[in-house]
């Protein structure tokens, strides 16, 4: 099921008491998993952090609470199970970032709409658009690190002047700027995957 996102006459229509826009959140079923969806623009993205264990190399979990169960992926693993997906899902490419944030307000200010209403070490979201992007931080060199100040999300995008590096969106604790880093392929982070509507 696609969700709906509810509106009036081109606009979304938003909660009177709090001012929250109002959506409603769909499902998918990725490899006997079902995951919240929600539509942000001509895009539907996972609502949740993808979950998928193929059992091969450079999948790692083992964050500390509440992200002991949390995924998170190097190169490697994002471009493998990428032919596990099916239904129009894909890893999103740094283009398709890009749409998403430019959909709700750009890239000033879109971490502050994009980031869940908890989790966050300080500067907790308003998840105006149920992307509910948790701080889970990322995986580098066999450790853990940046859990409750940030978000990474992988994309399918290379550097064109580094083939060693990849793009990622980098939502952080004490900023509501979007950024696009490009790290080492080695390191491993979470995946939200996108389909057009």
């Amino acid at each position: 099921m696609k969700p709906v996102v509810l509106t009036f006459n081109g606009h979304r229509l938003t909660a009177p008491s709090s001012g929250d826009f109002i959506f409603r959140h769909g499902t998918t079923s990725i490899s006997g998993t079902t995951y919240k969806t929600v539509q942000i623009g001509s895009q539907e993205w996972l609502a949740e952090n993808l979950q998928l264990d193929d059992g091969g190399t450079g999948i790692y979990t083992g964050q500390s609470a509440p992200y002991t169960s949390e995924h998170f992926y190097t190169w490697e693993a994002m471009t493998r199970i990428s032919n596990l997906l099916g239904d129009g899902w894909h890893v999103p490419s740094k283009t398709e970032f890009e749409t998403m944030v430019n959909a709700v307000g750009g890239a000033s200010s879109a971490a502050k709409i994009l980031k869940s209403t908890y989790g966050w070490f300080e500067g907790n979201g308003t998840d105006n658009h149920g992307f509910n992007a948790i701080p889970a931080g990322w995986w580098d060199s066999g450790t853990f690190r940046g859990a409750a100040l940030s978000a990474w999300f992988c994309s399918t995008t290379s550097d064109e002047s580094d083939i060693d590096y990849a793009y990622v969106l980098f939502l952080r604790s004490w900023d509501d700027t979007i950024m696009y880093l490009d790290k080492k392929s080695v390191t491993a982070h979470s995946i939200r995957l996108v389909r057009s509507v």
